[in-house]
C-alpha cells in the first residue's frame, strides 16, 4: 500500500516538473520578446534623434550662405558654403554625441582666438544636446575662448593700443572696461558684451584697457548669457523646420504658432537688451568725465 502511494506521488510530481518545464520556456519566450521590443523602440528613438541632427545640419549647410551673412560676417561666402557647412554635415554624420560636444567645445574654444566665429558649432550643440547641456557646453567653451585671446593679447599690449588709435570713438568705449573699481570693470565689460560691439574683436581690444582678468572674465560670462541661449534657440528652431522639410511638408500650426512666439520674444529681447547696453554705456561714459 504504501509503494503504491509513493509511486503515485513520484508521478505527480514529475507531472508538476513537466508542466512548470512546458510553461516555462513560454515565460522565457515572453520576456525575450518584450526586452527585444523595448531594445527597438530604444534603438528607434536614438535613431530618430541622430535623423534630427543630421537633417538639421544638413538644412543648416543650405541655409548657412543666407544666415551667415550677420554670423559668420568675417568669413567669405564661398568659404561659407563650401568649407564650413560640409564640415558640419560630416561632422554630424560621422561621430558619435560624446565627440560632437568634444569637436563643438573645441571650436568654441579656440575658433576665437584665431579670428574665426563659432556661432554654427553653438548651433549644432543647441540642435544635439538641448538647453542645459548645450548651455554648459557653450559656456565652458566661451570661457576658454574668451581667455586665451586676453593672455595672448597680453604680449602685444602696445600693437593692440594703436590700433585702436584708429577708431577713438569705439576705443573710448571700450577703455571704459579698464577704469574703475572691480564692479566697475565688470559692469563695462558686461555692457559692451551685450552691446553690439564685435564678440572676436573685443577679446583682445580689452587687453588694451588695462582691465583686470576676474573682472572681465566674470562681466563676459555675464554679458554672453543671453546670446548663449539664442543660439541655442536657434539650433533648435532649425532642427524643427529641417526635420519638417525632410519629410516633404511644413511645419504644423502649433508649431508656427510656438516657433514664431518664441522668435519673437527673442528678437525683442535681444533688441531691448542691445538698447539697454547702448545708454548704459553712454551713462557710464558720461559719469567717467565728469569725475
Amino acid at each position: 500500500m504504501a509503494q503504491a502511494v509513493s509511486a503515485e506521488a513520484r508521478e505527480a510530481s514529475r507531472s508538476r516538473t513537466a508542466r512548470w518545464s512546458a510553461v516555462s520556456p513560454r515565460r522565457t519566450s515572453r520576456r525575450s520578446r518584450a526586452a527585444a521590443t523595448e531594445d527597438t523602440r530604444r534603438a528607434s528613438r536614438v535613431a530618430s534623434a541622430v535623423v534630427r541632427t543630421r537633417d538639421g545640419i544638413r538644412f543648416l549647410s543650405t541655409t548657412l550662405p543666407t544666415i551667415g551673412d550677420y554670423t559668420l560676417s568675417p568669413l567669405p561666402k564661398a568659404l561659407q558654403h563650401q568649407v564650413v557647412a560640409p564640415i558640419l554635415y560630416w561632422e554630424s554624420t560621422t561621430f558619435s554625441r560624446p565627440a560632437i560636444a568634444l569637436i563643438c567645445f573645441g571650436a568654441i574654444a579656440l575658433f576665437p582666438s584665431v579670428l574665426i566665429p563659432s556661432s554654427p558649432f553653438m548651433w549644432v550643440a543647441g540642435m544635439n544636446f538641448g538647453y542645459f547641456y548645450g548651455f554648459l557646453i557653450i559656456t565652458a567653451g566661451m570661457s576658454i575662448g574668451m581667455s586665451l585671446p586676453y593672455f595672448i593679447g597680453s604680449a602685444f599690449h602696445c600693437r593692440i593700443h594703436r590700433w585702436l588709435e584708429k577708431w577713438p570713438k569705439k576705443a573710448a568705449f571700450v577703455r571704459l572696461a579698464g577704469e574703475g573699481d572691480w564692479h566697475h570693470q565688470f559692469k563695462a565689460v558686461a555692457l559692451l558684451r551685450i552691446s553690439p560691439f564685435p564678440y572676436i574683436v573685443f577679446n583682445y581690444a580689452s587687453v588694451a584697457t588695462n582691465v583686470k582678468y576676474c573682472p572681465y572674465i566674470a562681466g563676459s560670462m555675464a554679458g554672453t548669457i543671453h546670446e548663449t541661449f539664442l543660439a541655442i534657440y536657434s539650433g533648435k528652431l532649425l532642427q524643427s523646420l529641417a526635420v519638417a522639410t525632410s519629410k516633404g511638408s511644413f511645419l504644423s500650426v502649433d508649431q508656427i504658432i510656438y516657433n514664431g512666439i518664441g522668435f519673437t520674444i527673442a528678437a525683442a529681447s535681444t533688441a531691448a537688451i542691445t538698447i539697454y547696453a547702448k545708454k548704459a554705456l553712454h551713462k557710464l561714459q558720461a559719469e567717467d568725465e565728469i569725475f
